[in-house]
């Protein structure tokens, strides 16, 4: 289904819809329309680029999570010592892999690739900085990533969406 002027499908963040009116007019349906093509896309995972080949190192926690849930088809988990596990997996670049991975705090230490981990060592400095509460808050906004720019952005234009 398509609304208003669009001529594309649009995924909306219910949480932000205040209203809702019933229209007079009928539903139109675009001709053609695979919703699980569309749905495997990733759209909702805000996309950043090509698949990446996830490298990292995590306590035995996640590696049972991961053994009874994989991240990819080829993951691949190694032993590393008595509590820890190495994972390799060809995963895809998302805004949601870097939460997943956020929200593993000092669980997962990303090794690679190098541009993920830089990102997730900015990310970790931003955030240990708001809670020390120090000036390094100060640079947050100059040490941005074109990730969270990115997120930022697509947040904005889904509120934006939403109030037309």
């Amino acid at each position: 289904m398509v609304f208003g002027d669009y001529q594309d499908p649009r995924s909306l963040a219910l949480q932000r819809i205040q209203t809702a009116h019933v229209l007079d007019e009928p539903a139109r349906r675009l001709p053609g329309f695979d919703l699980d093509a569309w749905l495997a896309q990733r759209d909702f995972d805000l996309p950043l680029g090509d698949d990446i080949e996830l490298h990292a190192v995590l306590s035995r926690e996640l590696e049972v999570l991961l053994r009874e849930r994989p991240l990819a088809p080829d993951q691949q988990l190694e032993a590393a010592g008595d509590h820890e596990f190495v994972l390799r997996a060809r995963v895809a670049d998302t805004m949601r892999l870097r939460w997943w991975l956020l929200g593993f705090g000092d669980r997962i230490t990303v090794l690679g690739p190098d541009r993920l981990r830089e990102e997730m060592a900015a990310t970790v400095r931003r955030m240990a900085a708001v809670y020390a509460g120090d000036a390094a808050r100060d640079s947050m906004e100059t040490s941005r990533t074109p990730a969270t720019d990115m997120a930022v952005s697509a947040a904005r234009n889904v509120q934006t969406a939403a109030h037309r």
